[in-house]
């Protein structure tokens, strides 16, 4: 006799029928990357094409079992434990042999085992599945990698022409799957590499912010060393210049230059050691660049000026005392008219209202340094001076201080400690040319 309750089955069961669902089944199920949604669409489509009240994906992934992906089950959970390797023993066949599980009336099946109900569904839950398909998921390596379980209520729900659709989307869901498994193994590895590339980067840039701390800390200890050293040659020159041949002062002002020239050296060594170990090698252009803007590394007898700057005025710009004096005193007597300023804006002031021919300028003054002060200069009009030639003269002596110096708008750039004659003709250069500067 008929249960009325029976559900009315699909469409006439054709082949044409069956390649057409297949191909709609097809066309979802490729449509999903990842294994889950891939899984989802399995069972979706599995258990509406067959007329399944429920069903189950599962799957095992190098011979363990991975449990259940997914389930379809609307308003009514009598079949979750069915297709659960963990509740049910009649999977089992299906993932080590991928055998086909086929049954009208499960429970009544003297083939099968009892099915035993998960954890907190009824004693008797299992008895409500009559109709039962199971088939393999099987990847294209052979391998079998899960399955697909559908179950009824009813008896007898499922027929051949069923069980034959049901294995063709479970071909279908083997090769999602196994696209899912790539697609996920590549999304993996893509990852690890954007991981790996971020940890470099940020390795990197902590590398560069180091080392860009260590040249700062150089650049400054260089500075300090070198400030005191600039009066210490400066004024022994100065006297050097001053006193006779026979001058019994003659020899101690020799030794007093001689020794601040050796001092000077040795910091400049000291600081290209501390480079070349930061930069690894990258010093050998500076040492070359050091001893061609460092006159004091060639030692040399002092003596009388021999350039002349008379009819010169000079700007002199240094909020050191000391170092202020020295460069007015060696311009002074090399016959130049010299005008002083202890800061970026006083010389901005004075440079409008005496329009010197050129301007000399410490870099590492504070307030405004000297970086800001010509650029400021070469903002005025040339009336006002805008284009008054310059000499940096500087303890900041590495290539790349030499380098922002020309950029920011010096002509020259000298570094300190300074001797006379070479501060002396590098005024009178720019002062030769000043007409073509201005």
């Amino acid at each position: 006799m008929t249960n009325r309750n029976r559900p009315s089955g699909p469409a006439p069961e054709t082949d044409v029928r069956l390649l057409d669902l297949l191909q709609r089944s097809g066309a979802a199920i490729s449509s999903k990357l990842d294994l889950q949604s891939a899984a989802q669409t399995v069972i979706d489509q599995a258990a509406a094409q067959s007329g399944a009240s429920a069903g189950t994906v599962f799957y095992a992934q190098d011979g363990r079992d991975r449990g259940v992906l997914s389930r379809r089950e609307p308003r009514w959970d009598a079949f979750a434990h069915v297709g659960d390797p963990r509740g049910a023993p009649l999977p089992a066949s299906v993932m080590s042999g991928g055998e086909i599980l086929f049954s009208g009336n499960l429970a009544a099946d003297p083939a099968r085992t009892p099915v035993t109900p998960l954890e907190g569904l009824p004693p008797d839950s299992a008895a409500d599945v009559r109709s039962y398909l199971a088939v393999p998921v099987v990847l294209r390596s052979g391998a079998v990698i899960g399955g697909l379980a559908l179950g009824h209520r009813e008896r007898d729900v499922f027929t051949e022409w069923t069980k034959r659709l049901v294995t063709g989307i479970a071909a279908q869901a083997a090769i999602a799957f196994d696209n899912a498994l790539l697609y996920e193994a590549t999304r993996r590895t893509a990852e690890e590499r954007a991981r790996l590339l971020d940890t470099e980067r940020a390795a990197r840039s902590q590398l560069e912010q180091a080392s860009a701390k260590k040249d700062e800390a150089l650049a400054i200890l260089s500075h300090d060393l070198r400030s005191p050293l600039n009066s210490i040659l400066g004024w022994s020159e100065v006297l050097l210049a001053r006193v006779g041949a026979d001058s019994e002062h003659r020899h101690g002002l020799e030794a007093i230059a001689r020794n601040a020239r050796v001092q000077a050296r040795m910091i400049a060594e000291l600081i290209d050691h501390n480079r070349t170990v930061a930069t690894q090698g990258k010093s050998g252009a500076a040492v070359a660049e050091l001893a061609a803007v460092l006159p004091w590394t060639r030692p040399r007898p002092s003596g009388q000026l021999q350039v002349s700057l008379d009819g010169v005025t000079v700007l002199v710009i240094d909020d050191d005392d000391d170092a202020r004096d020295l460069v007015k005193t060696i311009l002074v007597d090399a016959k130049a008219d010299a005008v002083t300023a202890a800061s970026a804006d006083e010389g901005v002031a004075l440079l409008r209202r005496v329009h010197p021919d050129v301007i000399v300028s410490d870099i590492g003054m504070s307030v405004r340094d000297g970086y800001q002060f010509i650029r400021l200069v070469r903002m005025l009009a040339p009336p006002d001076g805008g284009k008054t030639p310059a000499v940096a003269l500087t303890a900041f002596v590495q290539p790349e201080d030499r380098a922002r110096a020309l950029l920011a708008g010096y002509q020259e750039h000298l570094s300190k400690p300074v001797e006379a004659d070479v501060l002396v003709a590098a005024v009178r250069r720019l002062a030769a040319r000043g007409h073509d500067v201005r």
